[in-house]
């Protein structure tokens, strides 16, 4: 069975770049239609790249999706808090119906209660309905009614329908992200490979001036002299970062932006290996730190590999811009 591989962005800039280089290249495209007509670039493609163009501008960003993600994940953690908060009040209600050491007591599996993942909660949550309704009478007379019981099993509806939400949810923000990158590929390969190649062609041996305007830089601001360095970490993740291609000077910057969790950068001898030295902590914002500094705060070399991790719980994601390169 054919494995599928999630599409990686061929351009180096933000979309939002794109977009602009890909109006400008129009621009030139609608001032130079004669001359592009001898290489097959007609008014109609232009105004078909126009319209692609805009459909693209269109699309919601990675922050529309992220905050739905978000929106779900916090929704869900409040059900599994109130879910929790029940089962203290059945777990005090059998210890005093019981005895902790009594078997009845060993039945509810309340050990370890207080640090349940969401699945082992929802499978203790289960069990104890059931058991509650058996030992209904003497849990009554400790102050854990059938309507509690009751509203048990109702925070154990909640609390699936939140956990299938978040899961929909991040999976809606993965396909939304796999079409926008998708869909920039398209369009960045029909402005490099047809567009601006045509106009080249014509311009080579004709005007240097009107040659650069069609040349598109594949860096993170779409001009020359830096690179970006990007991409999501979900919850519990450890990645390897492509460093091929970055050679920082004494003059150059890294500014490191993080959202929606704070990440960990290391160094380590494998891709998306075990720290072999430093962990450089960054919260959520915009880091600005020298090479010189990065290195020391991570432990990163030459021959090692530069790592990413998230050990929170909702999806992160990073975006390392090298400058004056």
């Amino acid at each position: 069975m054919t494995t599928f591989i999630a599409p990686v962005r061929n351009y180096k800039f933000s979309d939002a770049r794109l977009v602009e280089i890909s109006f400008e290249k129009i621009a030139f495209a609608q001032r130079d239609n004669v001359e592009l007509l001898t290489r097959g670039i007609t008014a109609t493609w232009v105004d078909d790249l126009n319209t692609q163009t805009l459909a693209f501008a269109a699309l919601p960003g990675d922050d529309v999706e992220l905050g739905e993600q978000e929106e779900a994940t916090e929704e869900k953690a409040t059900d599994a808090d109130l879910l929790m908060e029940k089962m203290k009040d059945l777990r005090s209600a059998v210890a005093r119906a019981f005895g902790e050491g009594s078997t009845e007591y060993g039945r509810f599996g309340f050990k370890g209660l207080d640090k349940f993942t969401d699945a082992e909660l929802l499978k203790a949550a289960l069990v104890a309905h059931g058991l509650a309704t058996t030992y209904a009478a003497p849990l009554a007379a400790k102050g854990f009614l059938a309507a509690d019981n009751t509203e048990l099993q109702t925070m154990c509806s909640t609390f699936v329908s939140g956990i299938q939400h978040q899961r929909i949810e991040t999976g809606s923000r993965d396909i939304a992200q796999e079409d926008r990158v998708k869909a920039g590929n398209d369009l960045y390969a029909l402005l490099e490979k047809e567009l601006c190649e045509a106009g080249k062609s014509y311009w080579r041996t004709r005007s240097a001036a009107k040659y650069n305007d069609y040349i598109i830089y594949n860096t993170s601001s779409g001009t020359s002299g830096s690179v970006i360095r990007e991409g999501n970490v979900a919850a519990g993740e450890t990645k390897g970062i492509v460093t091929s291609g970055v050679n920082p000077t004494p003059a150059s910057m890294l500014t490191i932006d993080i959202t929606g969790w704070p990440l960990q950068f290391f160094a380590s001898d494998t891709s998306g290996g075990a720290p072999i030295g430093p962990i450089y902590e960054v919260p959520v914002g915009t880091v600005a730190i020298t090479p010189a500094d990065f290195s020391t705060n991570t432990g990163f070399s030459d021959g090692k590999f530069l790592n990413v991790r998230n050990t929170g719980a909702v999806t992160a994601h990073y975006k390392i811009t090298v400058d004056h390169l």
